[in-house]
């Protein structure tokens, strides 16, 4: 799931940038009404202008287009649009991970050592803490780079350690 999370970003550009270079091909190719007008909207706001032009000119555009272009075109925007809407949908629904309270390490030790603690998920040097009768992360610390946490003084017996 964090891989899919730290690849948002991209897959959201991604699909912005498929649709915006299919809707500009779009412009230059077909007669639209204010032709330099839209393709200049699109060469100067980039990918933001791309879903406007999809819903505002290109689902209008004239019929008599070559009928393979268009499904292809159809096709091109039908994935972007999907890809924006999965990648909105999946960021929303993810765990917030950037609202936990960072503590310092020897009180990641100290609650784990006294039995406050239920997991501790290792990435690095990062540490994302649960704490007992909680379901999800409220806590995060560091380590330092090429520590244990045994070597911190956690007793690995009282809590688990998932390293990922």
């Amino acid at each position: 799931m964090d891989i899919l999370l730290s690849l948002l970003p991209v897959i959201l550009i991604g699909s912005l940038l498929v649709l915006w270079i299919g809707m500009l091909v779009h412009a230059v190719k077909h007669r639209i009404a204010d032709k330099a007008l839209w393709i200049g909207v699109l060469v100067v706001t980039n990918l933001l202008s791309a879903p406007f032009y999809y819903f505002l000119v290109y689902q209008k555009a004239e019929k008599h287009e070559n009928k393979i272009e268009k499904q292809a075109m159809r096709a091109m925007c039908f994935v972007a649009l999907v890809m924006i809407i999965l990648t909105v949908i999946v960021s929303f629904s993810a765990p917030e991970r950037n609202n936990l309270k960072m503590i310092p390490l020897s009180e990641v030790v100290r609650q784990s050592n006294s039995g406050e603690l239920k997991r501790i998920e290792v990435k690095g040097n990062d540490l994302i803490i649960i704490k007992k009768g909680d379901t999800a992360p409220s806590l995060k610390s560091r380590k330092p780079k090429g520590s244990s946490l045994y070597q911190q003084g956690i007793d690995i017996k009282k809590v688990e350690i998932l390293i990922r």
